[in-house]
């Protein structure tokens, strides 16, 4: 089985309120995936802070990972799992092939891959042993914009 027949996207947007949404969503979809994996920290935190609400132990009955290492992911509270890329890198990649298009009259699409490093902390563990009344393989939530 491929990770694409596991994982359950969730639309919405970068926000907390989206994350809120979509961890709403996964409760009561069933049992709980092994992880959520949001599109921002934004849209993580306002995941984690729903299934904290619940009740939901993070990471012991899931993990949730953010995107971006931003400043909340960095608060000792939050203590988020998130994937770094380094933002200068982005903008002067951006700026070059911009300034390819428009000065140089580049037309080709390019394509700009980024190394990336997932940085770990506390929302992130092992997955959890799977209970009599789970049916199903282990699946990944998506918290993802429209």
């Amino acid at each position: 089985m491929t990770l694409g027949e596991l994982a359950q996207v969730f639309p919405g947007q970068y926000t907390e309120v989206a994350g809120a949404r979509a961890a709403e969503q996964i409760l009561a979809s069933g049992p709980l995936p092994t992880a959520v994996i949001a599109a921002n920290d934004e849209c993580a935190l306002g995941v984690l802070d729903s299934l904290l609400r619940a009740g939901v132990k993070v990471p012991d009955d899931i993990s949730v990972v953010g995107y971006d290492d931003s400043r909340i992911a960095r608060l000792p509270f939050v203590d988020l799992t998130t994937v770094r890329q380094d933002a200068a890198m982005m903008a002067t990649a951006a700026v070059k092939a911009a300034v390819e298009r428009l000065d140089e009259g580049r037309e080709d699409p390019r394509s700009v891959v980024l190394p990336a490093k997932l940085v770990v902390r506390s929302t992130t563990g092992n997955a959890p042993s799977p209970s009599p009344a789970a049916a199903g393989p282990d699946s990944v939530g998506l918290a993802a914009p429209q």
